[in-house]
């Protein structure tokens, strides 16, 4: 039994939050459907950590870790997940931005703090159901909620339900990856394998999940085959490098420590990064709405991290 005290060890989620929440300024310049995003940003995330393992002479550990059967299926399950939640999320997110609102798939994505919760019961291994992380997660939606519909947010009335739908399916697949990314992490730890290794193969794996569908649309339209195609694949991939690699090195830290109730509450952060860009660069409206909205989601964010968390090994 291993017994952490709050220091450093959730500041890995924050941190991951805040860098996920740029993505509302970054989308907004791309016109490739949402699984490019992800698809291309976990092709580059996973080659830049693969060139780090490899300068750093650790070509070898790698091979040990992927080489694991013990890890394989967690990996194979957390890179499915995490490639369809993502390329929901991006899909519905485009939607979004096209039907005038830039920040309206977030009201859907803050119900994962209620959801993750109940989902724990179906999964329950490494994990108990929290109803004070239920709270904690139900006062951070609450405030995400008041941003987001009283707050003064263009919410884009022109999406459609199936965006809404797309989002509420990626909110559902997100809670059930943070589940076995918990157990993920849990394992790596136990087993000594580095976060580095874990990452960049279950990040490639993410991308050979979504090479079919990105394939299969540059064949159907072959038109955009262009030098803006080049550009804005570049221009995509070079996030790879911060939203992949980088954010997930701080989330896999942080998962040893915190639970994933925990770090899907302190994770409504990016939401509340993301309507800050809104606001400072996209031209959002904002009200005092979103000053209680964020004060509700800091609260609840800080109050989930200061609980001490405890990981069983045996």
């Amino acid at each position: 039994m291993i017994k952490n005290e709050f220091k450093i060890q959730s500041l890995g989620m924050f941190l991951a939050a805040g860098i996920w929440g740029t993505w509302v300024i970054i989308l907004k310049g791309v016109t490739l459907p949402g699984f490019f995003v992800t698809a291309i940003t976990s092709l580059t995330g996973s080659l830049a950590l693969l060139i780090v393992i490899l300068l750093s002479g650790k070509w070898q550990d790698f091979l040990q870790t992927i080489k694991a059967k013990s890890l394989w299926r967690l990996i194979i399950v957390v890179a499915f997940l995490a490639a369809l939640q993502n390329a929901l999320l991006m899909v519905s997110f485009k939607l979004a931005i096209a039907g005038g609102g830039s920040v309206l798939i977030p009201i859907i994505r803050s119900l994962v703090g209620v959801i993750i919760p109940f989902t724990v019961l179906f999964f329950r291994k490494g994990e108990k159901f929290s109803l004070q992380f239920l709270f904690y997660g139900a006062l951070a939606t609450i405030g995400a909620l008041s941003i987001f519909t009283w707050g003064g947010i263009n919410v884009g009335r022109q999406i459609s339900y199936f965006g809404l739908f797309l989002a509420f399916c990626s909110v559902v697949a997100l809670a059930v990856q943070y589940i076995f990314l918990r157990r993920l992490a849990v394992e790596m730890a136990k087993e000594g394998r580095s976060s580095l290794n874990v990452i960049a193969f279950q990040s490639f794996l993410s991308f050979l999940f979504l090479a079919p569908l990105l394939l299969g649309y540059l064949l159907i339209n072959r038109e955009i085959i262009n030098l803006n195609l080049v550009r804005q694949l570049l221009y995509i991939g070079f996030f790879g490098l911060t939203h992949v690699a980088l954010a997930f090195i701080f989330m896999f830290k942080a998962l040893k420590y915190v639970t994933a109730q925990q770090s899907q509450i302190i994770g409504y952060l990016e939401p509340l990064v993301s309507v800050t860009l809104s606001i400072l660069f996209l031209k959002e409206l904002i009200t005092l709405g979103y000053f209680i909205g964020a004060s509700l989601i800091l609260v609840a964010a800080m109050a989930a991290s200061l609980k001490t968390a405890s990981i069983d090994y045996e």
